[in-house]
């Protein structure tokens, strides 16, 4: 996901009950995954239910209107809707808490049902609102492309108008309630007057219902020209909205997606989600300086951004590792989340393992393409220019921007993964892998739960009766370790 030799990290607002709600959803930078070596939402809610939680008449109730005020310069207006206002003021805050960037909101202002203006005051990353126990309404614009808001290779790759469809993320638009609000948040969204709008969620026409307000950052609406597919990969759900020309038939990327699918539930037994949504459509970076392949992961949401000159021939290669990786992530970054930047080589790095692995085994490459990828692999690793001088646990770069120190987290973390595969896979003489690890620790968490090296270890001990520490601190920590550079590999 990453890339500098210096660690970004989010900024941190004032905790509320509400805000650590948020936080903890599964919705982090780390969940947000680039498939480097590798948005937005679900499908088409026509008559469709999704479960939501009763309403809590206790709390107030929120919805949400995003409407386009000036196409040429991105800008959208979002308007907040508050119904049972509880006490004499709201504070709203940014989601910046879990993300690398937060919504900009230009021209903030309130009003009565009656229209009248109420008093707002803007701090660091929060706004008050003193509504004297009314129902009020919040306006605001958010130009979608700013500047030094993305690096300059992504920044147009999350949330994007064009001229005949958009893709949105909540992150990117909306600044939240930090007092508890009834569950089932509606978002309307009429970018394209009269065009339904595709989400994880459930809803009609342009209106989705959000199942409470943690899950509004992570919440991906796409709308417009897209060709929207349905398929059962066994009790699993999956949508695909695609875009753009391509030399193959979409339901030949549909297929390989089920296959995908299928082969990596099977692995852990379930998934998180009953359904899914693959959102496809044009890489516009390519070159040197960008990726092909260009893969985001949030929640129930996969959005997968092209190569427009990939062939059909590429369906059944390495390029599909990119779909591979973003569903792995369902377990290995969602729900089993790394505590901090120095465990992204794990989710990262194992991910593309077995991203690889899955194509393998759902015979979408064969043996020796697989073969020939993981030799490339450890040549680029070996060629890397921070190869002596960043140990994988230090590789983080949040914007993507120095694509040595992002491969050096991707191509490290495969080998670490390799590595650690193979050393628990002989000291238990072949009765434990890092896959049955992985999946013991889903099992345990019964939802999210955060990982770090310490946490790996003990769950191989509880599982192989085997301390891995040693082991695990060396190709970790240090730069070049000899079971990375194949100096001294174990078998």
């Amino acid at each position: 996901m990453n890339g500098s030799k210096k660690v970004v990290r989010a900024r941190k607002g004032t905790a509320t009950p509400q805000r650590d709600a948020i936080m903890k959803r599964p919705v982090n930078k780390a969940v947000i995954s680039f498939s480097v070596t590798a948005l937005l939402a679900l499908l088409l809610v026509s008559g469709c239910s999704f479960p939501v939680g009763p309403v809590n008449r206790s709390h107030p109730f929120v919805q949400y209107r995003v409407t386009l005020k000036d196409h040429d310069l991105n800008i959208v207006r979002v308007r907040i809707d508050l119904f049972g206002s509880i006490g004499k003021t709201m504070r709203f805050v940014s989601p910046h808490g879990t993300w690398d960037r937060s919504p900009v909101p230009i021209g903030i202002t309130a009003l009565d049902r009656e229209g009248r203006a109420l008093s707002v005051t803007e701090g660091e990353g929060d706004w008050i609102v003193e509504h004297g126990g009314k129902d009020f309404s919040v306006y605001y614009d958010v130009v979608l492309t700013v500047e030094n808001r993305y690096s300059p290779d992504i920044k147009t790759m999350l949330s994007f108008i064009d001229h005949d469809r958009c893709r949105l993320l909540g992150g990117d638009l909306f600044i939240m309630p930090a007092e508890a609000v009834s569950e089932g948040v509606v978002v309307d969204t009429a970018i394209f007057p009269g065009m339904p709008v595709c989400s994880a969620w459930a809803g009609t026409g342009t209106r989705i219902t959000v199942p409470s307000i943690g899950d509004l950052p992570s919440t991906v609406v796409v709308s417009g020209n897209y060709r929207l597919f349905r398929r059962w990969a066994g009790q699993t759900e999956l949508v695909m909205a695609i875009a753009s020309s391509w030399t193959f038939h979409d339901e030949e990327l549909l297929e390989v997606i089920e296959r995908i699918v299928t082969s990596e539930t099977a692995l852990f037994g379930s998934s998180p989600h009953e359904r899914y949504l693959f959102v496809c459509d044009r890489n516009p970076i390519k070159g040197y300086r960008g990726f092909n392949l260009y893969g985001v992961h949030f929640t129930g949401s996969i959005v997968l951004l092209l190569d427009t000159k990939l062939d059909r021939s590429q369906l059944f290669d390495t390029p599909m590792a990119i779909v591979a990786h973003e569903f792995f992530h369902n377990w290995n970054g969602e729900t089993l989340r790394p505590r901090t930047d120095e465990f992204l080589w794990f989710t990262e790095g194992v991910t593309v393992y077995y991203s690889y692995k899955t194509l393998l085994d759902a015979n979408i490459i064969t043996p020796e393409q697989h073969r020939r990828n993981r030799d490339l692999i450890a040549k680029r690793y070996m060629e890397n220019s921070y190869l002596e001088a960043v140990p994988i646990g230090e590789a983080v770069n949040s914007d993507l921007g120095d694509k040595d120190l992002v491969n050096l987290l991707y191509d490290g973390g495969f080998l670490a993964a390799e590595a650690l595969d193979a050393h628990i896979t002989e000291i238990t003489r072949n009765r434990i892998g890092l896959i049955d690890i992985l999946r013991m620790m889903y099992e345990e968490a019964g939802g999210t739960t955060y990982i770090d090296e310490e946490a790996l270890t003990a769950a191989v001990r509880r599982l192989s009766g085997h301390d891995i520490s040693g082991f695990l601190h060396e190709i970790i920590h240090r730069p070049a370790p000899s079971a990375l550079t194949g100096t001294q590999q174990s078998s």
